[in-house]
């Protein structure tokens, strides 16, 4: 969810001396599974991700809900002690590679990497 810096420091209680992000995390839940129209969301939801220091580990279909990840649990934030920048870009740009093998079959993706 994209917030504004006017609405953060009101909505949060936060002071507006500090640089606050764009972004917050907005977990919500919804039944849908991911579909090929959902796609340009998910690559769009991990520019987010990336932007804001959030490396995911598991990009598979059943973590996400109508274009969304749902499943936070595999997730490491950056700066981050044991992951070196490259490994970061490698994670990045394995998640695109990983998402565009997902195979539609009609009314569900499947992940082929599992």
């Amino acid at each position: 969810m994209k917030v504004s810096r006017a609405t953060v420091p009101k909505a949060f209680g936060f002071t507006a001396c500090y640089d606050l992000s764009n972004y917050a995390i907005v977990k919500e839940f919804t039944s849908t599974l991911p579909r090929p129209e959902h796609l340009p969301n998910i690559h769009y939801g991990l520019d987010i991700f990336d932007k804001m220091g959030i490396m995911i580990e598991d990009s598979s279909p059943q973590n996400y809900r109508g274009g969304r990840l749902i499943d936070l649990r595999n997730t490491v934030t950056w700066p981050h002690c044991f992951w070196s920048s490259c490994r970061r870009a490698r994670t990045l740009i394995g998640n695109y590679e990983r998402i565009n093998r997902w195979r539609w079959n009609g009314s569900q993706y499947l992940d082929i990497d599992t």
